[in-house]
């Protein structure tokens, strides 16, 4: 059903040649015995046109520019979507060089559309023997937030897909990797975000949780896991009724820069990225504390990229929506503590017999280290001590709020010594009593109101007079699930 037309002329004596290559409406299964192996679903459905021009003056540059353009491109993959995600279409236009001797692939401009949104871009592709390179530079105009939203095929979006937006988005991303120099690995992203909510799917819909509301779970193992939480509940603690110190403790652990990003933390994605390639396969995610609630108040637990890019639309809404007080407030209240243990009073109650509001230094910091994988992590509670290496990991993790001045000195101090006769409470035994003679530093909600800006002198990432860009806690990587950096 399709056609195609080409013309070449070759000049064997000086390996040069030049020609031209029309198609229009080629079956794109003609092309999948060429290209890598990927779940492609349905390909003859698909169609190809493309319009390019190309010239080899020698070996050592092929240059080629036109155009290439898919429609009905479909895949069909559990990694990506529980069901096909198909209706994929776009176009490209651009220039390239090839220098195969030396593996690189160079573009010089490139414009890609898709749905109703238009990105302009550059980059390199470089591969040897024994290292591979990569830099791209894109851009995205101002467009209308809608358009932006429509390059997103629908199927990944499945529920997400009842926003809507009015406004314009747009913006910039660098990226700078090689295989021998991972450390020294750039990404910078900027964007213009103009776009106000104007349509929230019932899904998303948030006046569910500012009363008593349903949390449904879904384990691994298929169990469902219920509680009532929400404002007037009786599972449900007010953000002033939580100890500052755990609430410093969870954000230092989990996303250092919560209080100064919009949900997204460039330095996190780019961290994630290194470790994951220096490791050779998933290690840790660059989920931030918002994108954790997201998933946890509204999605399932199933790891597919249909998850991810809803996580993705669900946490812009919540930074939209809700207060930075509101996003902690939820979260801790509906995040899991341990096997059937959700939300920090029962967290508090089950570890230490105490409310959260009287959480200690070394408690805090307990709850917080164990978020990655707190089913793994309960088993400290079930032997009654800490064993030396989560002591060890505790201990550390103390001294990294000091030195981040999350906590004080003294809280600092206060958490180490209480470690060297940690303990947990049983069912029926009263809280430990343990002198307190440290502070965790001041929160900026604490003395804002809704609609007011946090308290003036905070930085990036909420706290004074420090690296705006900062490296979330390092973990041992024990018992970590790969969700938290």
């Amino acid at each position: 059903g399709g056609s195609g037309e080409w013309s070449f002329r070759v000049r064997p004596e000086e390996l040069s040649g030049e020609g031209s290559l029309q198609v229009e409406e080629l079956p794109f299964d003609l092309l999948v015995p060429f290209l890598p192996d990927v779940p492609w679903f349905r390909p003859g459905d698909a169609r190809i046109g493309a319009s390019l021009e190309i010239a080899a003056a020698s070996p050592e540059q092929l240059t080629m520019s036109g155009s290439l353009s898919v429609r009905d491109l479909a895949f069909s993959d559990e990694r990506i979507a529980p069901r096909p995600v198909g209706g994929i279409g776009f176009s490209v236009e651009g220039a390239a060089s090839l220098r195969p001797l030396l593996g690189e692939l160079e573009v010089s401009e490139a414009t890609v559309r898709m749905g109703g949104a238009e990105l302009h871009g550059s980059g390199m592709l470089a591969r040897d023997d024994a290292h591979w390179a990569v830099r791209v530079e894109a851009s995205l105009p101002a467009t209308d937030c809608n358009d932006a939203v429509s390059a997103v095929p629908a199927d990944l979006l499945a529920d997400v897909a009842g926003f809507s937006w009015q406004g314009r988005i747009g913006g910039r991303l660098r990226l700078d990797l090689r295989s021998d120099a991972l450390e020294d690995t750039t990404l910078q992203m900027h964007v213009a975000n103009g776009c106000r909510f104007e349509t929230v799917p019932a899904m998303a819909d948030l006046r569910r949780v500012r009363g008593s509301f349903l949390h449904r779970v879904q384990e691994p193992d298929g169990a469902v896991f219920e509680m009532t939480s929400g404002p007037g509940s009786a599972n449900w603690v007010p953000i002033a009724a939580i100890s500052p110190l755990f609430i410093q403790a969870v954000v230092g652990h989990e996303d250092g820069g919560f209080f100064g990003h919009g949900g997204f933390a460039v330095y996190a994605i780019r961290d994630a990225l290194v470790r994951n390639l220096r490791e050779g396969r998933y290690v840790v995610g660059a989920s931030t504390i918002t994108m954790q609630l997201a998933k946890n108040l509204f999605l399932h637990r199933e790891k597919t990229l249909a998850r991810k890019v809803q996580e993705v639309f669900l946490t812009w809404w919540l930074e939209s929506a809700l207060s930075k007080a509101e996003i902690l407030e939820l979260y801790f209240n509906v995040i899991e503590y341990g096997p059937e243990i959700y939300g920090i009073l029962r967290a508090s109650e089950h570890y230490f017999g105490r409310a959260p509001v009287e959480l200690t230094a070394a408690e805090s910091a307990f709850l917080a280290t164990i978020l990655p994988n707190p089913k793994a992590y309960h088993d400290s509670y079930v032997e009654g001590r800490l064993g030396p290496r989560m002591r060890a990991r505790v201990g550390r993790f103390l001294e990294h709020l000091g030195s981040r001045s999350r906590f004080d000195s003294l809280a600092v101090a206060d958490g180490l010594a209480e470690l060297e006769e940690f303990r947990f409470a049983r069912p029926g035994e009263a809280a430990v009593d343990w002198p307190a003679r440290g502070e965790a530093a001041a929160l900026p909600f604490a003395t804002s109101t809704p609609g007011e800006e946090f308290a003036e002198g905070w930085g990036e990432d909420g706290d004074p007079e420090q690296d705006p860009y900062e490296v979330p806690f390092e973990d041992d990587g024990e018992g970590s699930e790969g969700e938290s950096p």
